[in-house]
């Protein structure tokens, strides 16, 4: 039986990650996600304050995230405890991606993860 992919998109409040293009282009790309997604305010302040949410995102099967770097992901949640696996997640930059492409034309499988990071602020409430 095919696992439904659950979506993670930050919205990075704490910085300016994307335009307002891009997060428009995403909120109107989940509202078919039918309660597979999630929406954060803030990954990297979820990271530091290791939330349990992001163990079960790591390890409940096929996932895509919508942020920023695939690197600066990978370190936030191997920071909060929560390494995502090697294989079944994908990672659209938005700081990069085009507005209006398909996250699944636009991923990328796989990055070792950093020993540090400045993608975000973790300064604030999520």
């Amino acid at each position: 039986m095919h696992t439904p992919t659950k979506i993670l998109y930050c919205r990075c409040v704490h910085a300016d990650a994307a335009s307002p293009e891009a997060h428009a282009a995403v909120r109107r790309g989940l509202a078919s996600a039918e309660g597979r997604a999630a929406t954060v305010s803030d990954l990297c302040g979820l990271a530091a304050r290791r939330d349990p949410m992001l163990a079960g995102m790591a390890s409940g099967g096929p996932l895509l995230i919508v942020a920023c770097e695939e690197r600066a992901v990978r370190w936030l949640f191997a920071a909060a405890g929560a390494p995502l696996p090697a294989e079944g997640v994908e990672v659209v930059n938005l700081r990069t991606a085009p507005v209006g492409t398909s996250p699944r034309g636009s991923r990328r499988r796989r990055a070792s993860a950093p020993r540090t990071s400045t993608a975000c602020s973790t300064a604030g409430p999520a």
